[in-house]
């Protein structure tokens, strides 16, 4: 889906390459930012083979409450 605006932009050849780099990198780092976050506020978590599904269960069960 990302080539398909390709034949909008001025030199897809270097920009599309460029974006979809640029994309991965901030989906990567978001990813560990949350995986810090979630290891760093609840440090039982770092043991846990799902840290993220337990760290939601978690926060959703306490904003149910």
């Amino acid at each position: 889906m990302a080539v398909i605006p390709a034949g909008e932009v001025r030199d897809p050849r270097r920009q599309v390459p460029l974006a979809m780099l640029v994309a991965i990198a901030v989906v990567a780092l978001l990813y560990v930012l949350i995986q810090i976050v979630c290891i760093g506020t609840l440090p039982e978590l770092a043991a846990s083979p799902r840290p993220l599904a337990d760290a939601a269960t978690r926060v959703l069960a306490r904003q149910a409450a």
